[in-house]
């Protein structure tokens, strides 16, 4: 036999075992895929790519919201948004809570200004208001805070600037928050996640949530990972835009009321010296800057000169 002939034998002999070998694999991965449901999902799922919530794509498609799906990556899943908003808090289960005023400003034309009440347990609905500059803004929270008389206030710092200081002009106490600022713990990668993941706990405790289709909605949109520094980082708004999301005004001015712990007027223990009854507004971050400065052992004059006796 030549060695022509025997070159070619062999190499449909190898042809033929390859073809053998990938007909197996494809029946094995059939095989897995049918037995093992949990390998087909993992291998359907792509990596590394922010997948949009079932919630967001069912509300497009049908102008209702679906609670039935959920994702993984999702921070605040559907299940417990609905869960949430079917609980019902009594006032008694919230009496004594501190009042909590929290203000999302819209950072674009198209974005929305909220204005949102918690006090413990119980989330009351938000006001939502489009077209409104920093002035009328700062005169519908001014009337929030004279009708609700909130133990604080804490207003979005990336865009309410103006705002804050108008407040602070008219005599409100009112408190900035940067979202891209530092937390308060280092497992969070900025304040904007560690104030989602408070409200995600929150909600797992119990918290209620008010019958509103835009919050609900905007809860279960941002997705979350972990930086290779192992913090928990929460989506952006510019991210979420870019794969076709609405900024999540509503849900942001929520997670602002878990800005920073909030103690009662009526139970602070800055109430024994009078300061509450002698006309000067509560202003949480000076108590707790006082309390760092007795703590820190600072002498009544030195107090004194920074305005913290």
């Amino acid at each position: 036999m030549s060695k022509a002939r025997i070159e070619i034998i062999t190499g449909l002999v190898l042809a033929a075992n390859v073809a053998e070998r990938l007909r197996r694999s494809r029946y094995w991965l059939q095989t897995e895929a049918a037995t093992q449901p949990h390998r087909r999902s993992n291998l359907s799922q792509s990596r590394g790519k922010p997948r949009r919530c079932p919630l967001h794509q069912s509300t497009r498609r049908a102008g209702r919201s679906d609670f039935s799906a959920s994702s993984d990556d999702i921070l605040i899943p559907i299940d417990l948004v609905s869960a949430a908003s079917a609980r019902v808090v009594a006032e008694t289960d919230v009496r004594g809570s501190p009042k909590i005023l929290g203000v999302d400003v819209a950072r674009f034309g198209d974005d929305r200004s909220v204005i949102i009440r918690r006090q413990g347990l119980a989330a009351f609905p938000p006001i939502v208001l489009t077209g409104v500059d920093n002035m009328d803004l700062a005169a519908r929270v001014a009337a929030e805070i004279k009708s609700w008389e909130p133990d604080a206030v804490f207003i979005d710092g990336g865009r309410g600037e103006g705002v804050i200081d108008r407040l602070r002009q008219l005599g409100f106490s009112v408190v900035e928050v940067n979202f891209g600022g530092r937390p308060s713990n280092d497992a969070y990668a900025n304040k904007r996640s560690e104030m989602w993941d408070s409200m995600s706990k929150w909600l797992k405790a119990g918290g209620c949530l008010p019958k509103h289709p835009e919050l609900k909605t905007d809860l279960c949109a941002p997705t979350y990972w972990f930086s290779a520094a192992g913090k928990m980082v929460l989506e952006s708004k510019d991210d979420m835009k870019k794969r076709g999301e609405r900024s999540t005004d509503c849900a942001d001015s929520l997670a602002l009321t878990f800005a920073m712990p909030v103690v009662p007027k009526e139970t602070s223990p800055y109430m024994s010296r009078g300061r509450h009854n002698n006309g000067q507004s509560y202003d949480p971050l000076r108590d707790m800057l006082q309390s760092a400065a007795k703590s820190c052992g600072w002498s009544s004059s030195r107090r004194s000169a920074w305005g913290l006796d």
